[in-house]
């Protein structure tokens, strides 16, 4: 998990991007943080009804966090 940006940023540096790959790499980093926060919630609310998991408050809470990040990355990118 420590390697992963330290690769992406190596690689980054040494390939010249598209401008139109930026938003496409933003929407890949939002997905990868919102599974992320899926499987770290269905771990720990796994005594949890599954129809109940869906709208409580920790998982609305991680869901727009994600939603914030991959806004202020793009805007700032």
């Amino acid at each position: 998990m420590g390697v992963g940006p330290l690769v992406g940023a190596a690689v980054s540096s040494a390939y010249r991007l598209p401008e139109a790959a930026g938003p496409l790499l933003v929407s890949v980093a939002a997905g990868i943080l919102a599974q992320a926060a899926r499987i770290s919630l269905r771990v720990a609310f796994h005594h949890v009804r599954p129809g109940a998991f869906l709208v409580s408050r920790p998982a609305v809470v991680v869901v727009v966090a994600a939603v914030v990040t991959a806004l202020a990355v793009y805007a700032t990118g």
